[in-house]
């Protein structure tokens, strides 16, 4: 028996994997790795951890030229999430970033509050163009890695090629986190502390969740559809709650002392305007996309 990822496989499986997997130029190449997709469930998961190491080997041109193009995008997409991060926690901490300096003929100006106000309009401006370009990325990410998925000749390969791209994403991320955590504490003088992100919710089925549907899990349970609110019924409740009193009142079970105060206090509980929660709650569309 030899030790393979921290399992042990028989020493077939490991001969098997090295000389055909190891050898790009085998001509079975592809129905080996079809096999071990149906014959290696067990050990499947540290295949594939293997094999996204080796996977720019075994793939063409054209699948390597895919693969670049979604790394860039990814990498673009990174860019813009973090550099909109920085841009959010600049205007919470009141932090006036570099790239929005001025350069004024009377250096006394620069102090001035509507120089201020200018750069932090360019700061905001900032974030709205980086959520855009998230969007955008978004969907072009999207688009080529369906491409890659229909490109790939084997499941395997695919499921390799996602996690050495995750790999990289999470580098890359790592890098560019760490410059703007330098440049934070640069603007304010020390450490600033991020917030941690949360996971909104655990998928216990085997179907992918899309972007569309984290964003809304993200909300939290709170959020519903909001109902119609009908003055009518709210009218003839706010009378049943009158003649429930008086029923009590005949049952001497309550004292009114004035009940035409009771009424004016009824009817102006029953004209309040009600609390809008509109700007807390999902979209009709949203809660049919969760059904």
């Amino acid at each position: 028996m030899i030790q393979f990822s921290s399992y042990s496989c028989n020493f077939s499986y490991f001969v098997f994997i090295n000389i055909v997997i190891l050898s790009p130029q085998t001509t079975n190449f592809l129905a080996t790795l079809k096999m071990l997709e149906v014959n290696l469930t067990k050990y499947r998961c540290f295949i594939i951890k293997w094999l996204s190491h080796k996977i720019l080997n075994f793939i063409s041109t054209d699948n390597k030229r895919i693969f670049r193009k979604l790394q860039n995008e990814c990498k673009r997409r990174i860019n813009n999430q973090e550099h909109l991060i920085f841009n959010q926690i600049c205007l919470k901490e009141n932090l006036l970033p570099k790239y929005t300096n001025v350069r004024l003929h009377d250096a006394a100006a620069r102090d001035e509050n509507f120089v201020f106000d200018f750069r932090r309009q360019l700061t905001s401006r900032q974030i709205e163009e980086k959520t855009k370009n998230i969007q955008n990325l978004h969907d072009e990410i999207n688009r080529l890695r369906e491409e890659l998925r229909q490109s790939v000749p084997t499941a395997i390969q695919f499921e390799a090629l996602t996690l050495f791209l995750q790999r990289i994403n999470d580098n890359h991320r790592l890098d560019v986190v760490t410059e703007h955590d330098r440049k934070l504490a640069n603007l304010y003088g020390g450490e600033i502390v991020r917030r941690e992100p949360k996971e909104p919710y655990i998928n216990l089925s085997a179907v992918p969740i899309d972007h569309e549907l984290e964003e809304i899990f993200a909300l939290g349970m709170n959020c519903h559809t909001k109902s119609n609110y009908d003055n009518k019924r709210a009218k003839v409740e706010i009378e049943k709650l009158f003649f429930d009193i008086k029923r009590l009142e005949e049952d001497k079970k309550v004292i009114i002392d004035d009940e035409e105060k009771l009424l004016c206090e009824l009817k102006r509980f029953g004209l309040r305007d009600r609390k809008n929660f509109i700007k807390d709650l999902i979209t009709k569309e949203q809660a049919t996309k969760i059904k």
